[in-house]
């Protein structure tokens, strides 16, 4: 066997977000990443002033190689400050292929932490070809008057493309939580 293959391998990327308010603005205050995980720069689509909170920050979240293959463990964590609103998404539906013969999982493990801010959480499909071992997580942390309203799409197979799902197995998990206390799990 090659090294670096196996059932113990993993290939780790994280990309951390945090945005906060500015003069009227959301802005992104920092930006962290590692491995293949990056932002398109942010833009403002909307224009005038914001209800609630400051003027929107859009955010594309990248992941260059398009897809998941075994070992994949992608983590993204997305913060927002007080009065800060970021729309965060993804430019396509995201892929997860076919473990290899050792059965390594690919995960995706999501965080979002809203301190008084607002995330609308919006990434395109994952579409989840057969034979594949995903776990997908989404956990929402809200505090005070924070605001989410996002979703986590799955597609299993591609049956337009004679690509059926027939086997495989999708772990997804969604939980959130205001100010500690669990809303759903």
């Amino acid at each position: 066997m090659e090294p670096g293959y196996g059932s113990a391998r993993n290939w780790e990327a994280s990309l951390s977000l945090r945005f906060s308010e500015s003069r009227g603005r959301s802005v992104l205050s920092r930006l962290r990443f590692r491995g293949p995980l990056r932002v398109q720069r942010v833009f403002y689509p909307e224009d005038g002033p914001a209800a609630a909170y400051a003027l929107p920050a859009h955010c594309y979240v990248l992941h260059p190689p398009g897809g998941m293959v075994s070992g994949d463990d992608l983590a993204i964590s997305v913060a927002a400050e007080e009065g800060a609103h970021a729309v965060v998404t993804t430019p396509a539906p995201g892929k997860i292929y076919r473990a290899d013969s050792c059965g390594v999982p690919q995960r995706q493990d999501v965080r979002l932490d809203l301190r008084g801010g607002a995330v609308e959480w919006l990434p395109r499909a994952m579409i989840v070809f057969s034979g594949a071992r995903a776990r997908l997580s989404l956990n929402v942390d809200l505090r005070g008057d924070s605001r989410f309203i996002g979703w986590e799409t799955v597609v299993l197979g591609r049956a337009a493309g004679a690509r059926p799902f027939v086997d495989g197995e999708v772990r997804q998990s969604v939980r959130l939580t205001r100010d500690g206390t669990p809303a759903l799990s």
